[in-house]
């Protein structure tokens, strides 16, 4: 019998290199699934929460993952990053992250509600993932009735563990226009420079505005 897994993540959350890995597991242990990937707010500027899945839409599945950061500056700073690149002529950056804060604020609440109420959501989180490994994904995937074959899955993590072999599947996805774009750039290699300097102009807004909405990982 098919399993009906649904797939979601906020943009810059490490999306297509966690599906990636999932998807390429369940093929390599022949994992019988439909897949339905679907990120709600993939949208040029501004940022909505325009998105097709619903409460009904989240219990409908047999198998939920959702990708998402415990840091959230880096989600709302990557966002930033690439309207940026694509945007600077429609928008100021101040209204920019507003706009991505808001929007990044009502789907976590969205979403944390969903994984509260239905215990077939799992939560990814992306620096567990990326310290841990197949360590951390194991006990998920196994949770969700998914057999574990942990030297399999290790070969998925190796596969996708350069930034070089995500880009090209962001490429193959995107088309050459991503290619040099806002869907790329901001895994150059002054990210962290850049990181700090919105530390040091926003950090400490968020950090207050991130309180004020009880946001937590």
């Amino acid at each position: 019998m098919r399993s009906r897994i649904l797939y979601t993540s906020f943009p810059r959350t490490g999306t297509v290199w966690t599906e990636k890995i999932i998807t390429e597991y369940l093929d390599s242990i022949d994992f019988n699934y439909s897949w339905n990937s679907h990120h709600g707010v993939w949208t040029p500027y501004p940022m909505g929460l325009h998105t097709p899945i619903t409460r009904a839409t989240v219990a409908a599945a047999e198998i939920c993952f959702h990708k998402r950061r415990r840091n959230h500056k880096r989600a709302i700073f990557s966002n930033l990053e690439r309207f940026k690149i694509a945007y600077s002529d429609r928008a100021s950056e101040a209204e920019m992250l507003c706009n991505i804060f808001d929007t990044y604020v009502n789907y976590h609440k969205r979403w944390s509600g969903y994984i509260n109420k239905y215990p077939h959501v799992r939560s990814i989180h992306h620096e567990d993932m990326l310290e841990q490994k197949e360590d951390y994904l194991s006990p998920i995937l196994k949770d969700s009735g998914i057999d574990v074959d942990k030297d399999k899955l290790k070969k998925c993590f190796d596969k996708y563990s350069t930034k070089k072999a995500v880009s090209k599947v962001h490429i193959e996805r995107q088309g050459e226009a991503s290619l040099g774009n806002h869907m790329i750039q901001y895994l150059e290699p002054d990210y962290e420079e850049r990181y700090e300097k919105f530390l040091d102009e926003w950090g400490d807004i968020i950090n207050d505005r991130l309180k004020r909405f009880k946001i937590a990982s």
